[in-house]
């Protein structure tokens, strides 16, 4: 990811928030490995979430249309019972993990100039 990543991110806290809660959604799953929330490709999806803290309610599904028009947020559609399942993208773990690491290594979420 590059420092553009980074920086988008971090401009918007709340899409960082709303990737953060899904990243440790899917970790906690993935610990757990139920097989019947995998795919055929071993991946975890998730229902939507509704809420996460630091993000009001009514910019949620906004959020999420930014995340996964940026590619940060994947979706499936599941069916009629389980509607929209979403996971993380790889794309999306290396903007958190690119954001972190220049915010560890400056101290500061990263502003543009």
């Amino acid at each position: 990811m590059t420092d553009f990543d980074a920086t988008v991110l971090n401009q918007h806290p709340e899409w960082r928030h709303v990737l953060e809660a899904y990243r440790a959604l899917q970790e906690q799953a993935e610990q757990q490995r139920a097989k019947s929330e995998r795919d055929q490709d071993g991946e975890v999806w998730l229902p939507r979430l509704a809420q996460v803290d630091g993000v009001p309610a009514e910019k949620m599904a906004a959020i999420h249309g930014k995340l996964i028009a940026l590619g940060w947020l994947q979706f499936q559609l599941q069916g009629r019972n389980d509607g929209v399942l979403y996971r993380l993208s790889p794309d999306g773990r290396r903007a958190l993990e690119s954001s972190e690491r220049v915010e560890n290594e400056t101290g500061q979420l990263v502003q543009s100039a």
